[in-house]
This record gives structure tokens, sequence and C-alpha cells, in this order.
């Protein structure tokens, strides 16, 4: 199981956040069509994901801009508390593909989020072939601010608790040496 965690990230914070990455060369995943299903058509597709925390419960806009190659079309993805690839189901609130109808390479959605919480955007394509640069843009309606850190792939806790366990094993090994 993949799963994304914090190293030394930092937070920028802003009335509105915006932000820009790409998504080319990123890991792969078979993306949701729905909340409830996968991608018959997104099996193998690019993504980036970014940690977004607020400081206010309300209602966050979040809208996202394909940049280069002009009009890739981008898919958004909301999870809150964790986001594995491995799992994409899991966690998953709120996904869209097209801002408006037919607004290819524009993605975003409306929703109310808590304070206090981490919510992961997962920025991919709609398509395996769909990856490029976009610009992301996260506003508060209600006066809340949105704080930004990246993220990047970490050991899954089983692997960090087996790591850990060795190295308790070492030191004791060096201890009695």
């Amino acid at each position: 199981m993949l799963a994304i965690g914090l190293f030394g990230a930092t937070l920028a914070q802003a009335g509105t956040l915006t932000f820009t990455d790409t998504t080319v060369g990123g890991p792969t995943w078979n993306r949701p069509l729905t909340t409830t299903t996968l991608s018959a058509v997104g099996t193998n597709v690019s993504y980036d994901v970014n940690r977004i925390r607020v400081d206010q419960t309300g209602n966050y806009t979040f809208f996202s801009q394909s940049l280069v190659p002009a009009g890739w079309d981008n898919y958004l993805v909301l999870y809150a508390n964790g986001f594995s690839a491995a799992s994409p189901l899991a966690n998953l609130i709120v996904l869209n593909d097209d801002f408006t109808t037919g607004s290819f390479g524009q993605a975003g959605f409306t929703i109310a989020l808590s304070a206090g919480i981490d919510y992961f955007l997962v920025e991919t394509g709609f398509g395996n072939a769909d990856a490029g640069s976009y610009s992301t843009v996260i506003t508060g309606l209600n006066g809340g601010t949105a704080a930004l850190a990246n993220v990047t792939d970490v050991p899954e806790p089983a692997t960090m608790l087996l790591l850990g366990l060795g190295m308790a094993g070492l030191m004791a090994a060096r201890r009695r040496t």
C-alpha cells in the first residue's frame, strides 16, 4: 500500500491560496470515476498530491486549470484524513473532471471543510495520456484561509514498524558488544 505523509514541509497561508505544479513524471494510479467506482479509462494515470488544511470550518472552492500542454484534461480528487493510491476509494469525499460541462482542462468544486482535518488534494488526468502542469486556486468563502504543505511518498505503517524494530534490534546488539 502506498501511503502519503509529510517530511519537513512548510505551510504557507493566504485567504486565497494559489499554487502550480505538474503531474508529469509523477506516480501513477487507477483514479476514481465516482466515489464508489474506479475508472476504466484512467487506469494508469500520473498524479500529484498536496496536503491542505483550513483554519476555519466552512465552504471552500477549489479550481484547477491545466497549463502545459494546453488543454490536457485534468481531474481533481479530494480526500479527508489520508490518501493511498493503492486504495483510491478510501477517504474520498469529492471529485470533478470538468468544472462546468464541457470545460476540458478545468476541474473544481465547492465543498464544506472542517478545521483541524488533513485533506489531500490529488491532481490527475482523465485518461492515461493526460498529464501536464496545472495551477490550482483554493478560496475560503466564509473568510477562512487554507494552508498548503507538499507531500511525499513514505513507506506504509507496517514497513515503518519493521524498520523501527530492526533499528531497536541493532541498538540492543550494539550495546551488548
